[in-house]
């Protein structure tokens, strides 16, 4: 097991980067969604994931360390192994968002680990689930700032 405190933050030379991602196993529940494009915009808090295998559906993912006071990831070996990450820059965690017209939300139980060098990930439930929430608000108000 290994434990992260902080990562590596992405930082982009030019205006907009895009990326594949490839899930193994697919989302928790949407086994069936392994594919995506992912479009990452400078100076942006969001990263856009585009389902390739269901065109419709898209999701925004967040880096939650500068979001999230004391948040510890603490990941079972076996999903290191089988993402092969051996060394902690190795890895990139994403909080899947959800969005209201009043909150801003982070699913801090199962992160999407992915290797940075082979852009494989995995949704993982964290072995220290139990302190955190599907839920954590982040922001409350949003309807005031998209006016």
């Amino acid at each position: 097991m290994m434990k992260w405190t902080q990562q590596i933050p992405l930082t982009l030379s030019t205006e907009r980067c895009m990326f594949k991602l490839n899930l193994l196993d697919g989302l928790i529940g949407m086994n069936d969604l392994k594919n995506f494009h992912g479009v990452i915009e400078k100076d942006m808090p969001f990263i856009e994931l585009q389902s390739q295998d269901e065109m419709h559906l898209g999701f925004w993912a967040m880096d939650p360390f500068p979001y999230v006071e004391n948040y510890i990831l603490e990941v079972a070996q076996e999903d290191l192994d089988q993402l092969d990450i051996r060394e902690e820059q190795d890895a990139l965690f994403l909080t899947l968002a959800t969005m209201n017209s009043h909150t801003i939300a982070l699913n801090l139980v199962a992160p999407i680990l992915i290797n940075r060098k082979t852009q494989i990930g995995k949704q993982i439930v964290l072995e220290n689930y139990k302190k955190y929430s599907v839920r954590h608000i982040i922001y409350e108000g949003a309807a005031q700032c998209l006016c």
